[in-house]
């Protein structure tokens, strides 16, 4: 079922072994980060909101987004802390101070 007007148990979603810390939603698109900080996204991708490294539409399941290595190689790898989902943008924030944004960047929403 695509619609729902009330919340309903149905089958969880697979996020590998971690817990979910923190979800976000945004336009038509959605993002969870697990307790070991890994990113997940699925839903509408047209804009690559997802961040998956590709523009297919409609992803209808979690998939992991690698993050890329900061600049600074001293902050260490980039785990997800905090998410947020916009329109057809997403920004996360990682532990070592990293910040990612990616989508559609109209009116410089990306930074």
């Amino acid at each position: 079922q695509m619609e729902a007007d009330c919340p309903k148990i149905g089958d969880c979603l697979a996020f590998g072994t971690g817990k979910i810390a923190m979800i976000a939603c945004g336009g038509s698109h959605c993002g969870a980060i697990t307790s070991s900080g890994l990113l997940y996204m699925w839903g509408r991708n047209n804009f690559g909101q997802l961040g998956i490294g590709s523009n297919e539409d409609n992803i209808d399941h979690p998939t992991l987004v690698v993050l890329p290595p900061p600049r600074n190689k001293k902050r260490g790898f980039s785990y997800a802390s905090k998410l947020a989902c916009g329109y057809r943008h997403t920004a996360a924030a990682c532990s070592n101070s990293s910040i990612y944004t990616w989508g559609n960047g109209m009116y410089g929403v990306l930074g």
